[in-house]
């Protein structure tokens, strides 16, 4: 899947990358300005789906990073980005919330959240990069749901495969849509 990103641009505050602790990050386009982080709304071509995000504040964009760096600690760039779409494609759909902290914070979701790795965790370059790039559109995929069947109860990967549409394995998480 080919995608062309029309605009870009991306602001980071040198304030909140010491503070996530991301050292050097670099992230392509980028500006950096004191106090702020905007993400300027954005039109990808994803072959003929046309796909909008909408402008992030520095605290929805740090509570992104956050649940895909305790989603997928020990992921490759790769993995990251798969669990980062799932969030945006939750964002797009008609069955959940319409904002990325309300799907991240909608109960019962994100296993991050209710055993509360979400609220210590540091986040790590790659993860800085792989929310950037899926917010760019890169390598985008339909999927809305993501488990991981060893650490799953029996209940919910009964759930998962009687209820959903297995789509990829990335080898570290089991990607599902509806």
């Amino acid at each position: 899947m080919k995608v062309k990103p029309r605009y870009t641009a991306i602001i980071l505050s040198l304030g909140l990358i010491s503070g996530l602790g991301l050292g050097k990050l670099t992230l392509e386009p980028e500006l950096i300005v004191e106090r702020e982080i905007v993400t300027h709304t954005e039109i990808v071509e994803v072959e003929k789906e046309v796909v909008r995000y909408k402008v992030l504040d520095a605290q929805e964009l740090l509570n992104f990073m956050r649940l895909v760096e305790s989603e997928a600690t020990s992921g490759r760039l790769d993995q990251k980005l798969n669990v980062a779409h799932v969030i945006l494609n939750r964002v797009s759909s008609e069955s959940f919330p319409n904002t990325i902290n309300k799907v991240i914070f909608q109960d019962g979701q994100f296993s991050p959240i209710s055993d509360k790795r979400f609220y210590s965790i540091k986040v790590s370059d790659d993860t800085a990069k792989a929310v950037t790039m899926a917010v760019s559109g890169e390598n985008r995929h339909s999927s809305v749901y993501l488990m991981i069947r060893r650490w799953s109860s029996l209940n919910n990967i009964k759930w998962f495969d009687e209820n959903l549409e297995f789509t990829f394995d990335d080898g570290l998480h089991e990607y599902f849509k509806e």
